[in-house]
């Protein structure tokens, strides 16, 4: 997703060159963006389960957000080192990783932060333990009018 985001924004600024940069920046990019989503969902859900969801998001941000900002920015220095070198392939893809990561930084701390604090939040257990009786009466009333 980062990586489209990329490509849109590159085209945008009329940074055309990027489909010959294209070929092992993405498989970088996809493997940065999955270990930064491992440390994000560990630091959510290792969190207390007793506690709201909103605390239990906030404290994990708390935790690892800042080790997440600082690889980012050390990613970033080192990325803009190597724009300044004078082969301008490798400026190109400096170019391209730098915004490849700024925006797959920017999809995890928006998106994957909301979506997963979606999907750890509580169940309520009053609505499962109705349902799975609705489910059995109806199961039981179809056996006793078939017998």
């Amino acid at each position: 997703m980062s990586v489209f985001m990329s490509f849109g924004i590159c085209f945008r600024l009329n940074f055309n060159s990027v489909l010959t940069v294209n070929r092992l920046l993405p498989y970088f990019v996809g493997f940065i963006s999955f270990e930064n989503m491992l440390v994000l969902s560990k630091s959510f859900l290792t969190q207390y389960p007793h506690l709201d969801t909103k605390v239990r998001v906030a404290q994990g941000l708390s935790l690892d957000g800042l080790g997440i900002t600082k690889n980012l920015m050390t990613e970033l220095t080192l990325l803009m080192f190597g724009s300044l070198l004078f082969s301008p392939f490798f400026q190109e893809c400096c170019i391209f990783a730098a915004v490849c990561l700024f925006s797959d930084y920017f999809i995890q701390v928006t998106f994957f932060t909301s979506f997963i604090s979606m999907n750890i939040s509580p169940i309520n257990v009053s609505c499962v333990v109705v349902v799975i009786i609705r489910f059995l009466t109806v199961i039981f009333k179809n056996r006793s009018e078939t017998s």
